[in-house]
């Protein structure tokens, strides 16, 4: 399955209904990883407050980890970060940034909207180097990095770090 797609059918998924993802979290820019000899998608899910003034929507530090193979579109794992030792230190009830960050101000919706599709999109090709399908090459390495740098709000990138550091490390480049 496609990125896209594994995200649009996550609002349905049976597991995560009946999980306990409390209502207003969403899923952030998913993260890559190889499990098994599979690709599977690192879904951190966050929460936004909206405030009624623009550019000040609070963004909370990512809660749940949902992992996702690419290929069933299956959950293989769920993990509630509270209860995770590298984020101990981590009041979840209190924001940690604002959305929008200064990288994405001038971004317009729709625009936005295609960043965020050309970063699914070069997931869906960085999962397919990793299976042999196709190659990434240096040029697409960098373009998903800016992108990717571009898009996650600068308060997440700790979180992204911790989360999945061999992606982050790899691919993101703080």
């Amino acid at each position: 399955m496609k990125t896209e797609e594994i995200l649009k059918s996550l609002k349905t998924n049976e597991f995560l209904l009946n999980s306990s993802i409390p209502m207003g979290y969403t899923p952030g820019i998913p993260m890559l990883s190889l499990r098994n000899g599979e690709p599977c998608l690192v879904i951190p899910f966050l929460k936004y407050q909206m405030t009624g003034e623009i550019d000040k929507t609070r963004v909370f530090a990512p809660r749940f980890v949902v992992t996702v193979a690419m290929n069933e579109g299956k959950v293989v794992k769920y993990e509630d970060l509270m209860y995770d030792s590298r984020f101990e230190e981590i009041d979840f009830r209190k924001p940690v940034g604002l959305f929008r960050h200064s990288s994405i101000r001038h971004l317009k919706k729709d625009d936005y909207n295609k960043v965020r599709s050309e970063i699914y999109t070069l997931l869906d090709a960085l999962s397919d180097s990793m299976t042999g399908k196709m190659e990434f090459d240096e040029m697409d390495a960098m373009k998903f990095n800016k992108l990717f740098s571009v898009l996650l709000e600068p308060s997440m990138k700790p979180f992204y770090h911790a989360i999945d550091k061999s992606f982050f490390e790899t691919y993101i480049k703080a």
